[in-house]
């Protein structure tokens, strides 16, 4: 046919399955093809990173990797000289440059500086200083430092291995920045700080800024006189000016900067090309690495059916048509069809893809072109094909090609929209299809798949009204970022084939109705009120291992937030270390990609010694104590529901406050009994004159409840309050980043809850009226202020529902300019539904209760008791009560279809 083929013996398809993904994530694929002739220093063409992000398909497979070529599919690699003692010797050779190694530079002619605290690594604001680690019996303390400061200099060089300029082994550099980070006022002006002992048992001694320095002296006349014969090591004075700094001895300096570009000697092309190495992880930490489903290495004894590697026109070749591409998945599937071995799964898959259909040639979408992109959507079915319909689900509404199939691809809510400029709602496509075309259908079915009919009329299994909340619900998926492939480049690459993320910035945040006139979740799961104290070690709390980096997934953490960052660390004391530790037999640590904690954790009085046991909630925990690398891992709260309407509401304020008192950032309500703020802590007598606030912590970013956090203020001689001037330099450590939305502050000032209606459909919102600050404002978040379009179902009482003559006629209600009526809301709760086992004649009446409950198993043990009340397939648990005398404390247990619903005996109103 006049097409021509050329072997390429350079591509070679490797394993990344779930099981067994790549040991370093794809990086030394990435280096050994970066594209690069000598010479170079830009890349060319070049595999990317092939480690997955991790979801919830592949969590539990992902493992650490410690390999300097670990990549991460975020980051870069970077082209590097190692400034070894061999390399600066070759550099020097190969240049002509005199370039050596600084050693026992002097430090006398160090002197502090009471203006800009030059010399002292404790003077004022940002200050550096330069570590080196010894090789001592006893690391004594020889300057005398405070515990305040060793606890400072200690948790700077502990963060080495976090560091992103690229440290050696044993010379750091570390930075005390000027947020709250203080010396003891004894070791201000100390220039030399001695020795600190760092928490994996290292000892490290403070030296010159220029100690152990790669230096170019080229431009410094004759520097035989200094050199160490026989070395690259110079004995130089300290008064020498001028120098030249490269870098530092075993660090490594980058050639590939286009901001910063290499400076003699490094850019010279010999040098470049005889010691330029291509490195994503130089100081191997240990990174998280991931596969993905079904990604596996290419069997050439499986027939000759396969994909074409898409080759780019301006290489000579042809590239494949459209068409062709489309064809290759339809081969491939006739092949698995006819020949595969797993016929059933085959015929069951093939089923299941006719019931949840996408996009085809001539229909409009391009996913013709999207070979493996298709073939990854249809292995959903092959691999779920024995499983369950709601896996099915799940993955499908993940699937990118799903997401833009049925345009819920990017979905925003509308407070998002809004705050952008825009009056847009969620698009309501997949919120109806899924429904119509995928699960319940268009009308209500009896058990034998006959339908429902009142009065001879079809009853429909949802309305409009159902379509625009679960629109709501399909708003924040978002596509991963892109890695590597065989068909991630050219016109027709297929782009991420891992299931999409949820963004939480365009995620609707308010409540969604369900099918049955209640809300999503609510018999689910518990509300987060009722949440035993220190849940984080109780049966079902989960941990996800981050690995090197503190910064966790699911949670935001403020843009300023560091390795030297403050973070909440494990003793080898806490069940909690030994439960994520998780040792082997030969007693190294295994770090499991997921800990679900199948039992309450024993804290003795020796556990309790710990930081955990001093907060209420935690975000990351760091393992440390005896490894050579600090590992992380994220805490993720169980499931549970926050209420919109509470009692005693407090005010949440955020960022700073300039003088004056007047709060430029929107305030919102905060339910008192939650984890969910800072404290904001003030001098007695705030009331009456604005005073300056401070904030405390255990750890970064440390949420506490009301009461908490007015505990931490009284330990400092303070209360908690709304401050006249909040500054993040001036609040103490704590305060770095309060200028981040995810970082509020409980203000001890009131903030009316209200509701919104609207009367015509009933529907409702939410509305927030904080105290004014001192200036006398009380600026609020655009999404619960009164003008909010936030509206969602309401759940009236039969003829409770407002009405306009109400809203007029009721002094706590007012009639707003849209039409809508605001008004005050009053919370009962407690209410006890059955008073006694006998007003309960089966199951089906527990399923009736709207409020799900926390296992019983997760509170202390004898906290609740089970009674024996004869009802068939209920167990019934009580702390004080038996089964004439059930209580608002009782919590039904009731199994419908395989899952297992904890109820509370009450409801609030």
């Amino acid at each position: 046919e006049g097409i021509d083929f050329a072997y390429d013996p350079h591509l070679a398809l490797h394993e990344n399955t779930v099981d067994n993904p790549l040991e370093d994530g794809g990086g030394q694929l990435c280096m050994e093809t970066d594209g690069l002739t000598p010479g170079q220093s830009t890349p060319g063409e070049q595999v990317a990173c092939q480690n997955v992000h991790r979801d919830f398909l592949n969590e539990e497979g992902c493992r650490l990797s410690y390999h300097t070529s670990t990549c991460n599919p975020e980051e870069l690699p970077m082209r590097v000289i190692e400034l070894s003692e061999e390399n600066v010797a070759g550099i020097r050779s190969l240049s002509g440059n005199d370039l050596y190694i600084t050693k026992d530079m002097d430090t006398s002619g160090l002197v502090f500086d009471a203006s800009t605290g030059k010399d002292a690594p404790c003077g004022s604001g940002e200050q550096s200083s330069r570590w080196m680690m010894v090789d001592v019996v006893t690391c004594d303390n020889t300057a005398g430092l405070d515990d305040a400061t060793l606890r400072l200099f200690r948790g700077l060089i502990d963060g080495r291995s976090e560091s992103k300029n690229y440290n050696s082994a044993n010379v750091v550099d570390v930075k005390k920045y000027g947020h709250g980070m203080q010396c003891a006022d004894p070791d201000v002006q100390k220039v030399l700080l001695g020795n600190v002992r760092a928490s994996d048992g290292t000892c490290w001694r403070h030296v010159h800024w220029n100690e152990r320095s790669v230096i170019d002296f080229s431009s410094q006349g004759d520097i035989n006189n200094y050199v160490v014969q026989g070395t690259s090591y110079v004995a130089i004075p300290s008064s020498w000016s001028g120098l030249i700094v490269i870098g530092k001895l075993g660090g490594y300096v980058r050639i590939d900067d286009s901001s910063n570009p290499p400076a003699a000697p490094l850019n010279d092309p010999s040098v470049q090309d005889a010691f330029k190495t291509m490195i994503y992880n130089p100081l191997a930490r240990p990174v998280l690495i991931c596969g993905s489903p079904d990604e596996v290495a290419s069997d050439p004894f499986n027939g000759d059916q396969g994909f074409d590697i898409v080759i780019p026109e301006s290489e000579g070749f042809r590239e494949k048509s459209i068409w062709e591409l489309s064809a290759q998945r339809h081969t491939t599937w006739t092949h698995l069809a006819l020949h595969a071995r797993d016929q059933l799964r085959q015929r069951v898959g093939w089923a299941l893809s006719q019931v949840v259909a996408v996009g085809l040639p001539g229909s409009g979408m391009v996913f013709f072109e999207k070979t493996e992109q298709y073939t990854s959507f249809y292995d959903i079915f092959l691999r779920n094909a024995f499983g369950n319909y709601r896996t099915v689900m799940k993955e499908f509404s993940f699937n990118k090609i799903m997401g833009e199939w049925l345009s819920f691809r990017d979905n925003k809510s509308l407070q998002y929209n809004i705050g952008n400029g825009e009056l847009q709602y969620p698009d309501e496509n997949f919120a109806r299809e899924i429904m119509q075309l995928f699960s319940v259908g268009l009308y209500q079915l009896n058990q034998d798949g006959t339908q429902v009919l009142i009065n001879n009329n079809h009853v429909e299994t949802y309305t409009i009204d159902d379509i625009v909340s679960y629109a709501r619900a399909w708003t924040g998926f978002i596509p991963h970022y892109k890695r590597g492939g065989t068909s991630t480049s050219g016109r027709h690459g297929d782009g991420n084939l891992d299931p999409m993320e949820i963004d939480p910035e365009t995620r609707d945040l308010f409540p969604k109705s369900d099918l049955q006139g209640g809300y999503i979740g609510e018999k689910s799961v518990p509300l987060c009120t009722d949440l035993p104290a220190k849940h984080f070690t109780r049966k079902g709390a989960v941990y996800r291992l981050l690995g090197s980096s503190p910064r966790p997934e699911l949670q935001k953490d403020s843009n300023e937030w560091g390795p030297e960052t403050k973070r909440l660390e494990l003793s080898q004391a806490s069940p909690l270390f030994t439960r994520l530790c998780s040792q082997s037999v030969n007693g190294d640590c295994t770090f499991p990609a997921k800990v679900v904690l199948d039992e309450n954790l024993i804290y003795d009085a020796a556990a309790q010694m710990g930081e955990e046991w001093e907060v209420d909630t935690i975000r990351t925990v760091t393992l440390k104590s005896g490894l050579a690398n600090p590992i992380y891992y994220e805490y993720l709260r169980q499931p549970c529901v926050e209420q919109s309407f509470y009692g005693n509401a407090v005010k949440l304020m955020q960022d700073q406050i300039f003088s004056g008192g007047e709060q430029t950032a929107p305030a919102i309500c905060g339910d008192p009994r939650l984890a969910i703020a800072t404290p904001m802590c003030c001098d007695s007598g705030w009331e009456s004159s604005a005073q300056r606030g401070y904030i405390y912590c255990n750890y970064q970013g440390e949420r506490a409840t009301f009461a908490s956090a007015q505990a931490i203020c009284a330990t400092r001689g303070r209360q908690n309050c709304q401050p006249g001037e909040m500054r993040e330099h001036l609040g103490g450590e704590c305060a770095l980043g309060i200028n981040s939305r995810a970082f509020r502050s409980w203000a001890t000032v009131g903030c009316e809850l209200k509701v919104k209606i609207d009367i015509a459909s009933g529907d409702i919102a939410i509305v927030h009226a904080p105290a004014p600050d001192f200036s006398g404002q009380a600026l609020v978040e655009p999404m619960v202020d009164p003008n909010t379009l936030n509206f969602f179902k309401g759940r009236w009482s039969e003829n409770g529902r407002l009405s306009l003559n109400d809203c007029t006629a009721l002094a706590s209600c007012t009639l707003h300019s849209d039409g809508s009526c605001i008004c005050s809301t009053e919370l009962i709760i407690d209410q006890t539904i059955f008073g006694s086992a006998s007003e309960i004649a089966s199951a089906d009446e527990i399923m009736t209760l709207t409020i799900g409950a926390v296992d019983p198993a997760t509170f202390d043990t004898g906290t609740y008791s089970a009674l024996d009340c004869g009802i068939t397939g209920v167990s019934v648990y009580s702390t004080n009560g038996d089964c004439t005398t059930l209580g608002t404390d009782t919590i039904f247990a009731v199994e419908v279809k395989s899952k297992q619903y904890f109820l509370k005996n009450t409801k609030s109103l």
